[in-house]
């Protein structure tokens, strides 16, 4: 049922005051509506399955590609931001995985046998990108489009690579001796972030495509990574050890202000903006099981939209 903007906010503090009355929290179960956009609609029924709370989930903008499975029963889905319309479009033998939508909605990249690979973000038109002997993953796409950055494994070493989006070009730019893993860009497209091992730690970074202005980010004793830049380019959406089981907090673009906002038992990583940068796709398994969740950015509404007996994992939000 679609809510008008002028009396969504009445129907949604009546909906807040009845699962008051009920005993009910409802900044646990419903996004918060005033981050969301005019399209916002609310699903009483159950789009994804079998829905743990029973009650509404808000429908966002865009769609959510993600990675269902691990090891070589992996494959790449599809679903609408309320968990509805999931659909397997890669459903080959060997495995799919990390996937990362193109910055138009068009086209998703993702690992297959050891590669980089791009489809049309219906599965069709799969192109093995980076066609390398070592191992090719974590694709990121550049703000523009036109480059894609990942990590290669060769040896024992994992490195930072960009290449052009047809897999043309590809330069090592960390080249460094410790792991170097999982990188996002900014909107401005002329750095990188990721992830660097160092004994015993993990932190995240940030520099330019050329190595230079090389940054640390986090620069804390407990482990951090799964960075993911907002469309803004003011804040940076990450995992972290840091108060035990891995959390995801919300730091300034020059590493200030760190802060958790998922704050739940249980192990929640690996966040993803929406293209407005109101809301956060992530993974936790605090329901016993690898699923797909939603909140707001302030971490509010934190939502299962998998609900899936699978392994679900490797959220990236669409247009």
């Amino acid at each position: 049922m679609s809510i008008p903007s002028s009396t969504r906010t009445p129907c949604f503090l009546a909906l807040a005051l009845l699962l008051t009355a009920c005993g009910g929290d409802s900044t646990d179960t419903l996004l918060d509506d005033s981050l969301a956009g005019d399209d916002t609609t609310v699903d009483t029924g159950d789009p994804g399955g079998d829905d743990s709370t029973g009650e509404p989930v808000v429908v966002l903008p865009g769609r959510i590609a993600y990675q269902v499975g691990e090891d070589a029963d992996a494959d790449i889905y599809v679903m609408d931001t309320d968990g509805g319309n999931q659909t397997n479009i890669t459903n080959n033998a060997g495995p799919d995985y990390g996937p990362a939508w193109s910055p138009d909605g068009a086209r998703i990249a993702y690992t297959s046998d050891r590669d980089i690979y791009v489809m049309d973000a219906d599965g069709a038109n799969a192109t093995n990108v980076s066609n390398h002997a070592d191992l090719d993953e974590r694709p990121a796409w550049s703000p523009d489009g036109n480059s894609i950055a990942f990590q290669r494994v060769g040896g024992a070493a994992h490195d930072i690579y960009v290449m052009d989006a047809d897999g043309g070009n590809q330069t090592n730019v960390t080249n460094h001796f410790e792991d170097d893993m999982d990188p996002t860009w900014p909107p401005d497209g002329d750095r990188v972030a990721f992830q660097r091992e160092r004994p015993g730690n993990h932190d995240i970074y940030v520099m330019d495509l050329d190595g230079g202005n090389l940054t640390n980010l986090t620069n804390d004793a407990e482990w951090d990574g799964h960075a993911s830049w907002s469309p803004d380019g003011e804040r940076v959406a990450f995992s972290s050890g840091r108060e035990g089981d891995l959390d995801i907090y919300v730091m300034d673009a020059d590493g200030g202000g760190q802060t958790n906002i998922s704050n739940h038992d249980g192990s929640d990583s690996q966040p993803a903006w929406s293209p407005d940068g109101n809301h956060i796709t992530f993974v936790s398994d605090r329901d016993g099981n690898s699923e797909i969740y939603v909140m707001d950015a302030a971490g509010r509404g934190q939502t299962n939209i998998t609900n899936s007996p699978e392994q679900d994992s490797n959220p990236t939000w669409g247009p």
